[in-house]
């Protein structure tokens, strides 16, 4: 593990002897985070490279990747990276729409105005389902 405190993270959880968990909706944002960042690195890469042509007056290549394929391999590193720091992804339970469209109808937390709060919703109802196996 190279990020700092991730390790602070996994040297306090071995001395609690407690696990490492992701909330699944918190897991696949921060997938979809990586995979967007991937791809505008991309589409950047591509364009430099054409314009750097252009100056060079030859073409200059660059490997053409799928979209989908670039979001797999981006997914399965990003993946790696969790499973390496010994994070388990936890499933999203089954959550009463009922329930949560009385929290966000009412703006309580986490919900907010303009419709925030649905991933924040998710990631608690997860948290505290979870816990119960505890």
């Amino acid at each position: 593990m190279s990020n700092p405190d991730l390790v602070k993270l996994q040297n306090f959880a071995t001395e609690l002897r407690i696990g490492l968990f992701v909330p699944d909706v918190a897991a696949k944002e921060w997938l979809f985070h990586h995979e967007e960042a991937a791809r505008k690195k991309y589409e950047s890469m591509a364009s430099a490279a054409r314009t750097l042509g252009k100056y060079l007056q030859q073409a200059l290549e660059v490997d053409e990747i799928q979209p989908k394929d670039l979001s797999a391999k981006v997914r399965d590193n990003q993946l790696g990276y969790l499973t390496q720091a010994g994070m388990e992804i936890v499933p999203t339970p089954q959550i009463d729409m009922g329930r949560l469209i009385n929290m966000a109808v009412r703006r309580e937390r986490p919900f907010e105005g303009e419709d925030k709060g649905f991933r924040d919703a998710l990631i608690v109802f997860t948290i505290a389902d979870h816990a119960k196996k505890f």
